[in-house]
């Protein structure tokens, strides 16, 4: 299968990424941070930093959305809240975005 993985980057990504490959699947990654993820992610992994790399030619089996900003580190106050809550629902947005476009659409999300 080929799958996309936002939030490659992170903890719970990077296992993820590791794991699908061992078992044989293809991986994107969409990252804001290209090099942190060269570092970090195993050199099969497709690394993208925007949706539209992904040519509509490359079919995408699933999408798995682990992107967000970081809760930790951060104090939960109003305004911080608001951007964990914001970072989930634009990326959402934008994925449900991709798969509208896409001729051939992911079986799971």
């Amino acid at each position: 299968m080929n799958i996309l993985i936002t939030g490659g980057t992170g903890f719970i990504g990077q296992i993820l990424n590791q794991y699908l490959q061992q078992h044989g699947h293809h991986t994107w990654v969409l990252t804001r941070d290209k090099v942190k993820a060269q570092k970090s992610l195993p050199v099969a992994t497709h690394i993208i930093e925007s949706l539209t790399q992904i040519p509509q030619t490359q079919g995408v089996d699933g999408v798995i959305n682990l992107a967000g900003e970081p809760l930790m580190g951060k104090r939960w106050n109003r305004q911080n809240k608001q951007l964990f809550i914001d970072s989930r629902v634009n990326m959402t947005n934008d994925i449900i975005h991709f798969i509208q476009q896409r001729k051939v659409k992911p079986e799971v999300l």
